[in-house]
């Protein structure tokens, strides 16, 4: 091996090694704020869930000694349990977003999670008339993943995707390898469906904690959220956009290429 050689070989390595330091870095960070959460989401529940639970008693309480066939109070009290539940389910939601366990890496089939996870929605894209394109690269190479929560992101992507066509549509899915600007080996995965698109000003917002489009409908905004910070904890990259060339939403996925 010659000196040029054994130079440039130090070099990889080196840059492998900062790489890693980087990766480690960005975990930490990550489980620093996991954890803070974690613990204002416990404090909020005994805070919340505790009185919730007395008042819904309170509530069935009151069902015994009034007259429920009265249309006025019948529908009122309906709705104020319907209303106590949902709240009961948002601290839930919450607590279930802060306590995501540490990652579980292993190398895994990019392909192979992503035709389980549809395996997993296939009565919700059958039931909706969803239809599924796969285009996937022959040879892309493994990914350093946790293959539990990969597949958490995708079913969420997927669910996602159909309820915005409720009425049928499409959801195409590439998985490609790409390299990024500093030429390392990448593995893009794209989700893109042919539903109405998400306005410009949802799209700049889609990833903040608790933002949703559908809090009418009893969602609290936790899907792309938890979805973002999955990735990150990955160290890769999501970027969610409107199709410039058709309807639909398109969503890309840059995971490193397993070592």
């Amino acid at each position: 091996m010659t000196g040029e050689d054994d130079r440039d070989k130090k070099i990889e390595e080196l840059n492998k090694t900062i790489e890693m330091l980087k990766f480690s870095q960005a975990q930490q960070a990550q489980a620093e704020k996991m954890k803070i959460i974690d613990e204002f989401a416990h404090g909020l529940s005994h805070e919340v869930k505790n009185p919730l639970a007395i008042i819904l008693q309170g509530v069935d309480y009151l069902t015994t000694k009034v007259n429920m066939a009265d249309p006025s109070i019948g529908s009122t009290i309906e709705y104020m349990k319907d209303a106590i539940k949902r709240a009961d389910k948002v601290i839930g939601d919450f607590l279930d977003f802060s306590s995501m366990s540490p990652l579980e890496l292993e190398t895994a089939d990019l392909s192979a999670i992503t035709d389980n996870s549809l395996e997993l929605v296939r009565h919700q894209l059958e039931a909706h008339h969803i239809e599924i394109t796969r285009e996937f690269q022959p040879g892309v190479p493994l990914v350093m993943i946790d293959k539990n929560k990969i597949a958490q992101v995708l079913v969420n992507l997927f669910l996602n995707a159909v309820q915005a066509m409720p009425e049928g549509g499409k959801i195409a899915v590439k998985i490609s390898s790409v390299k990024s600007q500093a030429g390392k080996i990448m593995v893009k995965l794209e989700i893109d469906d042919n539903g109405p698109g998400i306005p410009e000003d949802d799209l700049l917002r889609a990833f903040d904690f608790f933002f949703t489009t559908k809090r009418s409908k009893g969602n609290i905004g936790l899907g792309l959220s938890t979805v973002k910070t999955i990735i990150d904890m990955h160290g890769g990259e999501i970027k969610l956009e409107n199709k410039k060339d058709d309807n639909g939403v398109k969503i890309t996925i840059i995971l490193k290429a397993g070592q």
